[in-house]
């Protein structure tokens, strides 16, 4: 989109992990160089399929409107899927909307977050679960997860094969340790930024497509029992920071964010509205002398 970085980075908080909307992008056409035959992309053709003459690429690099994505999830295995139906009961608030998971090609985030929360770690290997990973660090420290629906960007899928598949080697053995390892972390809780249970993340959803069938309850169970165990072993500490809003922005601002990155709970107690600094409980009260 024009100016995406700018809509993307005017409404970033310092704990969100944000996406644009996603459209599926037409990169180009296969045209025939001799009759009126074309065809959607894909790998190159060895001919035209009506008159076997060569064919060309002709590029249209454009977003494909009917094809858009906005919120995700993952499954009882923490693999990603779509979640088109969460859109009808997620509310937008100033262009925002929060999603569960994420697809993984275009994300955005402060480089502080970046760093601190490990995010795209090497450990899970070249390839897979990004989304996931991504997501659910964000989530589970304490962040959100937010979908910009005020700008999109267009992402090319390559899935047919040939030379237009995925244009170096991928490993059946990499995916796979790279979901193993990601449902070793998330499921046992293991990740060390965590203040939340990842059940803590499922009922936060819930329902969620796949994890509520009968036949996936020994999984949800377990998930949420080892949620309990985790709360019961979680220290039972936060910060609760009084304001009479006097500070100059710049020092708040600057003493707030050293506060958020200790990933405890927040309660704020101000003399005016802070909707965006922990759980704030507004007095409408003049400052007094203590």
């Amino acid at each position: 989109d024009e100016g995406f970085d700018v809509k993307m980075i005017s409404k970033m908080k310092d704990d969100y992990t944000m996406v644009p909307v996603m459209y599926n992008l037409y990169g180009f056409d296969w045209v025939c160089t001799s009759c009126p035959h074309r065809h959607y992309q894909g790998p190159t053709p060895s001919g035209c399929p009506k008159c076997g003459k060569p064919m060309k690429k002709e590029i249209k690099f454009a977003p494909r409107l009917n094809r858009k994505s906005l919120t995700y999830r993952f499954d009882h295995t923490l693999h990603f899927q779509y979640w088109g139906s969460l859109q009808k009961r997620q509310q937008v608030v100033d262009g925002l909307m929060e999603t569960m998971s994420l697809q993984g090609s275009s994300f955005m985030c402060t480089r502080e977050k970046y760093w601190e929360l490990k995010l795209c770690d090497e450990k899970f290997g070249s390839w897979g679960q990004q989304g996931t990973e991504v997501a659910t660090k964000t989530w589970l420290s304490g962040g959100k997860v937010m979908v910009n629906t005020t700008t999109w960007y267009s992402h090319l899928f390559r899935t047919q094969g040939g030379d237009f598949g995925f244009p170096y080697p991928i490993s059946g053995n990499q995916q796979e340790h790279a979901r193993e390892y990601c449902r070793d972390l998330f499921f046992n809780n293991k990740y060390e930024k965590q203040i939340h249970p990842l059940s803590w993340l499922v009922d936060k959803f819930w329902p969620i497509p796949d994890w509520d069938k009968p036949e996936n309850s020994v999984v949800l169970d377990m998930v949420r029992k080892k949620g309990k165990e985790f709360n019961e072993k979680k220290p039972k500490k936060g910060i609760i920071f009084y304001t009479d809003n006097q500070l100059p922005l710049k020092i708040a601002h600057a003493v707030q964010n050293q506060l958020r990155r200790m990933n405890l709970p927040i309660v704020s107690a101000s003399l005016k509205p802070m909707p965006h600094f922990g759980k704030n409980v507004h007095l409408p009260l003049k400052r007094g002398y203590l």
